[in-house]
């Protein structure tokens, strides 16, 4: 029996990440992550006000406030039993959401895709299409996304009022209203980059795209 572990260290997300798997006949049977690069939020917060919290928190990281204000904000609720409304929470959710279309498409287009510009991948025939499109502040996909990844996060900047360091999440709801001017920017933000998605990147209408339902369909629809 063949046995293989591999280790593998990342470091272009927010704080270094170890990987280790282990191979048995060319099978997985054994993985774990470990995060390697300590923050320490806990301490940060000891001995302070538990709404210094709503304010410290989203701005440790420079590119997922809006995730570590709602869990900050949970966890108060969850402390003080604070019931939140429904419109509050689609508020919420509507703004991590926005700003995990950000850390998805940066993570693709600005950290993984780069890496197929190398030098060492020049005898490629398709190298010369990559450096169109991937090379770091140059390509023309690397800057649309760029563009794109700022225009999404005017989502959190309509309820609040900045991105990134926003603190408009507080425990029982948020401190702005799902007005229909606010609604409609929303959509507008939506329907535009949803757009460029489909033109840049699936090449094909969403539907078509998760209308593919095998491995043969999407080879077939290529």
């Amino acid at each position: 029996m063949a046995r293989i572990e591999l280790n593998v260290d990342l470091n272009r997300v927010e704080g270094d990440l170890s990987v280790q798997v282990m191979l048995e006949d060319g099978v997985v049977v054994e993985a774990r992550t470990a995060g390697t690069m300590y923050r320490g939020f806990e301490q940060i917060l000891l001995g302070r006000a538990p709404r210094d919290a709503m304010v410290i928190t989203p701005r440790v990281c420079g590119i997922c406030g809006t995730a570590h204000l709602y869990a900050a904000v949970l966890a108060l609720e969850q402390i003080w039993g604070t019931p939140v409304p429904p419109n509050a929470t689609r508020i919420r959710n509507l703004c991590l959401f926005a700003e995990g279309l950000q850390n998805d498409l940066r993570q693709t287009f600005l950290f993984f895709t780069p890496d197929f510009c190398h030098p060492r991948y020049a005898p490629h025939p398709l190298h010369d299409a990559m450096m169109r499109a991937f090379e770091p502040f140059k390509g023309e996909v690397y800057r649309e996304t760029l563009a794109m990844t700022r225009r999404v996060l005017e989502i959190v900047a309509h309820f609040g009022g900045q991105w990134p360091h926003s603190s408009y999440m507080l425990p029982g709801g948020v401190v702005t209203p799902p007005d229909t001017r606010r609604l409609i920017a929303c959509r507008a933000v939506l329907d535009e980059l949803q757009r460029w998605y489909e033109q840049r990147v699936v090449g094909a209408r969403l539907e078509d795209w998760l209308a593919l339902d095998s491995a043969d369909a999407l080879f077939a629809w290529r």
